[in-house]
């Protein structure tokens, strides 16, 4: 049983250190490849109008929240 435990663990362990090693990398230099540049550029629109999407989210929600808890002491005081 305990070779059984030891053989699984150094088995995990050695299996283990290669998915530590996959990481992404930068890339070195920018491209000329107007693809690639095209690529980026959606990138940086992309992320900028999620930006934009999660404010405007962010402040209807207050709006929302607001007319609720307004409702709500409206609908108490009418009691």
């Amino acid at each position: 049983m305990n070779k059984i435990t030891l053989s699984s663990i150094a088995l995990v362990a050695a299996l283990s250190g290669p998915v530590f090693a996959q990481t992404a990398a930068a890339p070195a230099t920018a491209s000329n490849d107007p693809i690639v540049q095209m690529r980026a550029d959606q990138r940086a629109a992309n992320a900028a109008y999620a930006t934009g999407l999660i404010e405007n989210y962010k402040a209807r929600d207050a709006k929302v929240t607001a007319a609720v808890e307004a409702a709500a002491i409206k609908g108490k005081a009418a009691r």
